[in-house]
């Protein structure tokens, strides 16, 4: 494997199907052969509404709980900022100890920078660094769409993917495969 260091990155509104298609990425990828490596999120809902959020590390299965739900908003002035959310600091540290360790690998799931990383520099930094490092052949970068002109400035040779229905899914999987010559199956 030599990196090549090519970044897509996915956007899409809230529920769009964003850590789905990369769920299915990187077990496409990995039955295929590829190292995958990173952070996958995923909702936790009760009632129909999300009240926490999970983390996944790829590597090794480990799941940790990275921000449950606060229903009265912090007050703030930016908009961007993620004021319904309380994030679990030990599990901010964790991920950035994932992404730390990360050497070189195919394909690099960072799902998501947000407000914490992208307007606070806060949250998983060291994603960014992984990110800005190229030591893999591909990432997987989940982008919310209010950031998605701060994160193509900083990555500015990434593709976007837009993702508006889960049901895009293997439209949007087989295009990445024929960009990157790999067969689908």
């Amino acid at each position: 494997m030599g990196p090549e260091g090519k970044i897509i990155i996915v956007t899409g509104k809230i529920g769009s199907g964003k850590s789905t298609l990369c769920n299915q990425l990187a077990a496409y990828f990995r039955a295929a052969g590829w190292q995958v490596s990173g952070l996958i999120s995923r909702g936790i809902f009760t009632d129909n509404q999300k009240k926490a959020i999970a983390v996944v590390n790829i590597g090794d299965g480990e799941v940790r709980q990275l921000a449950t739900y606060r229903s009265r908003p912090v007050p703030v002035n930016d908009e961007l900022l993620p004021y319904h959310w309380d994030f679990d600091t030990a599990a901010l540290v964790w991920g950035n100890q994932v992404f730390n360790q990360i050497g070189l690998t195919d394909l690099l799931v960072v799902d998501e920078l947000g407000p914490l990383e992208l307007v606070r520099n806060q949250g998983w930094t060291a994603a960014i660094s992984a990110l800005d490092a190229h030591n893999f052949r591909l990432a997987l970068l989940v982008i919310r769409p209010s950031l998605l002109s701060q994160a193509v400035k900083h990555w500015s040779r990434a593709q976007v993917v837009t993702i508006t229905d889960v049901k895009e899914i293997p439209v949007i999987m087989k295009k990445i495969f024929i960009d990157w010559n790999i067969e689908y199956t």
